[in-house]
């Protein structure tokens, strides 16, 4: 067993090992029903052991960087009027954002929001028509 980065060409964004990059490949068709990007990884690595078919992946492992937006907050309103306003306060403070991050880091760049248990009232009908996806994440220190 041992593991090894999966590595792309630099200018061509071509596999540097076609069978160990393959064999990734059908390992997650396997464990996820889809092939998966990772060419804009910043790094993959599989574990392997080699068979007589090749390489046999026992498990993978990806870094990216991903923008965090870990603080997002605006105060619930009391009364109607004051609901309206914190729907307007919540999607201007959104829109700012997300044009910010349009002209930075490109449209369509995948953002993690923190959305405070207590605040998903606000939130919920928001998130869906934005297409938000939970993101089964934890914080973990290095």
């Amino acid at each position: 067993m041992q593991i090894i980065p999966i590595e792309f060409e630099v200018g061509t964004g071509a596999p540097r090992d076609p069978h160990l990059y393959d064999a990734l490949q059908k390992y997650f068709e396997q464990e996820f029903g889809s092939r998966q990007l990772i060419s804009n990884n910043i790094k993959t690595w599989a574990v392997v052991e080699h068979d007589n078919d090749g390489y046999k992946i026992l498990g993978v492992t990806a870094l990216r960087y991903m923008i965090d937006c870990p603080m997002f907050h605006v105060s619930e309103g009391r009364d109607e009027e004051t609901w309206k306003r914190a729907v307007e306060a919540r999607d201007m403070l959104f829109n700012r954002a997300r044009a910010f991050l349009q002209d930075q880091a490109g449209t369509g760049t995948r953002v993690m929001v923190y959305v405070a248990p207590l605040a998903q009232r606000l939130w919920k009908g928001f998130l869906k028509k934005a297409g938000a996806v939970p993101a089964n994440r934890f914080e973990v220190g290095v």
